[in-house]
């Protein structure tokens, strides 16, 4: 039937017709919520605090235990060491074996590792654990993070990455607090009981999260090929990358910089920063929604840089604080915005992989943050730092430009 003898027989003009077939639905009305991305929040937050308890109290347990304090920084370095080395072979596994198996394995590798913290008195017996524990986490964070982009809607990725990284902010925020306040009130024991029973949380929740998994299958015989990483997620993960870089010169030296220029309560600036993250990454989703994600992800950069520099002169705690909510927004953004751009374009089999690679970028951006921005700091000063990690953010622009020509239909 002709556009003629329908607008005849019906009523409806073929204007009207053709849009209808071209009507595509509101994305914000696609359900995002469900009980499987409440249990991955869950799990996430659990192992995440599990972790966070241990960054403020273990060097100050190896201390205690009669060991130098050079030796007290290597157990964080230890973590991140294990977690990183690992991270290709666990976006494979995650892939070929299953995400949901690969979050049991992890949490109870995490789980066995505080038991053994309970029997350890000897230096190099905990750092093994250390290595192991980075293991476990590196394989429950990529398969509970593979889980979310699985069953968050692809139309709203970005908005339910965003809900799911607020696990990840608050983590952050409350860990090391509870870990401090659990190793003054009941020693060490305290932390890794704690510690345990969070991952035994996360075991048990991940035990109840149900849905079909797209994994790769292999032939009979054939072994699991091992892939650095996933190709799509290259872009991104070179974005986190820089960025986190840049943020080592706050996590790492922020503490001295304030002691060199007469400022006590520096640590205050990670609370606003979490609580800026924890606002910007509530709405972060709907903002780029409607702007799109170039525009919203400049922005971000661009309020991160302006962060940096205005570190590189703060004289004073109101201004920290003040920097802080703003920098905590910015990169509250420029995280769930980049970790839906890795996952968009990776096939469902290969989720696993490109959560790995997006991962470990984080990994590689502490390690190498934290000995560049010593080198700076050792020629230079702790201002020119800061000014130095204003200009690398900006790299971030260049790459998008990149990733715009890759994939002609972001915006």
């Amino acid at each position: 039937m002709s556009s003629n003898d329908l607008e005849k027989e019906v009523g409806i003009p073929a204007a009207a017709e053709a849009a209808v077939d071209d009507f595509e639905p509101d994305p914000t009305t696609i359900p995002i919520w469900s009980k499987n991305l409440v249990l991955a929040i869950l799990c996430s937050m659990c192992i995440g605090l599990a972790g966070q308890m241990l960054n403020p109290t273990l060097p100050l347990y190896t201390v205690e235990i009669g060991f130098p304090e050079q030796m007290a920084g290597i157990m964080l370095t230890a973590f991140s060491i294990g977690s990183l080395l690992f991270r290709p072979i666990a976006g494979q596994l995650v892939d070929y074996i299953g995400r949901r198996k690969m979050v049991l394995c992890g949490s109870l590798l995490v789980a066995f590792s505080f038991l053994l913290y309970l029997m350890s008195t000897n230096f190099y017996m905990i750092l093994c654990v250390r290595v192991m524990q980075g293991i476990g986490f590196c394989l429950t964070n990529t398969g509970i993070g593979t889980v979310a982009s699985d069953i968050i809607p692809k139309a709203r990725i970005t908005e339910g990455i965003g809900y799911y990284a607020l696990a990840g902010a608050i983590s952050m925020t409350v860990g090391p607090a509870v870990g401090l306040e659990l190793k003054n009130m009941f020693s060490m024991r305290g932390d890794f009981i704690g510690g345990l029973l969070l991952a035994s949380i996360c075991i048990v929740a991940s035990r109840f999260i149900s849905y079909e998994e797209k994994l790769k299958t292999r032939k009979p015989g054939e072994k699991i090929k091992i892939s650095l990483f996933e190709k799509t997620s290259l872009l991104p993960a070179s974005m986190i990358f820089t960025a986190t870089v840049a943020q080592t010169s706050l996590t790492a030296y922020l503490a001295l910089y304030g002691r060199s220029i007469g400022l006590e309560g520096v640590s205050s600036f990670f609370l606003f920063t979490s609580v800026g993250t924890i606002c910007a990454r509530a709405f972060a989703g709907k903002v780029t929604y409607r702007l799109g994600e170039k525009k919203v992800l400049w922005a971000a950069v661009l309020v991160t840089t302006c962060c940096f520099f205005a570190v590189s002169f703060a004289k004073t705690m109101p201004v920290l604080i003040a920097i802080a909510i703003v920098y905590g927004f910015g990169y509250g953004v420029l995280y769930p915005v980049t970790n839906a751009m890795s996952i968009r374009n990776a096939i469902p089999e290969n989720r696993g992989a490109a959560n790995a690679t997006y991962s470990a970028s984080f990994d590689l951006g502490t390690i190498v943050g934290g000995s560049v921005w010593g080198i700076v700091v050792a020629n230079l000063n702790y201002p020119w730092m800061y000014r130095l990690a204003a200009v690398l953010t900006l790299f971030i622009i260049p790459l998008t430009l990149i990733y715009q020509r890759k994939f002609v239909e972001w915006r």
